[in-house]
């Protein structure tokens, strides 16, 4: 189906939205991480309900996980029992890998991955993020060409 241009009235880019429970919980990690709050809002009891966070060009959106206007339904029950995110993974780069990787640690994160070179120039590891959500933090170590990575790829996992 084709939207037509003018009827558009919001056309964001592709953004991640997570379900906290804690949304200052999750905003204060997030912004040591380095992503800039663009928006918040507060609800009755003052506690944050929802916030706007930029990375780069990436925005993220954290809502409270009850207390919004959702749809009582059987996925929204299975949604606030969690776990959260299983099957999702937030990935992207830092400038400094082994820096978010002591922060993470002094987070608490789970880390499910330590840090590790990849075949594809990048290191990475992942962790649970303090809401549970499974993140992946990379930094570029080495530019490849297309033809570098496809041979890079099928050397180590088409073998």
């Amino acid at each position: 189906m084709q939207v037509e241009k003018e009827k558009l009235v919001f056309a964001p880019s592709l953004y991640t939205s997570l379900r906290v429970s804690d949304v200052e919980r999750a905003r204060e990690f997030y912004q040591k991480l380095g992503f800039k709050q663009t928006f918040a809002l507060w609800g009755h009891q003052n506690e944050t309900v929802l916030c706007f966070l930029q990375y780069g060009s990436h925005p993220l959106i954290l809502g409270k996980l009850t207390g919004l206007p959702y749809p009582e339904t059987a996925r929204e029950k299975a949604i606030q029992q969690g776990p959260r995110g299983l099957g999702v993974k937030v990935a992207f780069n830092v400038p400094d890998l082994d820096l978010v990787y002591r922060l993470c640690q002094e987070e608490h994160c789970e880390i499910m991955m330590e840090p590790m070179e990849e075949v594809w120039g990048e290191r990475i590891f992942t962790c649970l993020d303090p809401s549970g959500y499974e993140l992946q933090l990379h930094q570029q170590t080495k530019v490849m060409t297309e033809a570098e990575l496809t041979k890079a790829y099928r050397d180590a996992w088409l073998q």
